[in-house]
């Protein structure tokens, strides 16, 4: 059991942990709640800690996906341990690692483009040069 935290908490959030795909009964889900927000922020971390892989079983189960709230599991991994934001989930860190490596392929392209396009005009650029500054001597 970790330290620090009262162990009739951490058995009622186990027992809630365990009883996701149950509908989730009022009275009993505001218990938890002044339960849960009465603990201490380095307490609800370590319930967060605990929680996060029962999390993502349920958050990949029939019931998880269908995203219906009447769930303890949704409620609580949702609400309490705050794990359904588009920003904390593995696909958001994808696409925007994604778009981060296709916004530096096109400005290397761009880069890339106007050395050559440079490097191209600058050839004909010094030869125009040459022939002027030879025709005043």
């Amino acid at each position: 059991m970790p330290r620090g935290v009262h162990p009739d908490i951490v058995r009622d959030i186990a027992y809630t942990m365990i009883s996701l795909k149950e509908v989730v009964n009022p009275t009993t889900y505001e218990y938890y709640k002044e339960d849960y927000e009465a603990l201490t922020e380095s307490d609800k971390s370590i319930i967060r800690s605990m929680a996060k892989p029962i999390c993502k079983d349920f958050l990949s189960s029939e019931e998880g996906q269908s995203g219906d709230t009447k769930f303890y599991g949704y409620k609580a991994c949702c609400e309490f341990f705050d794990l359904c934001k588009f920003y904390k989930q593995t696909w958001f860190f994808l696409v925007c690692g994604g778009a981060a490596f296709l916004l530096l392929l096109v400005a290397v392209g761009i880069v890339v483009f106007f050395l050559w396009r440079k490097k191209k005009r600058g050839g004909k650029g010094t030869a125009k040069g040459n022939v002027k500054s030879a025709e005043l001597f």
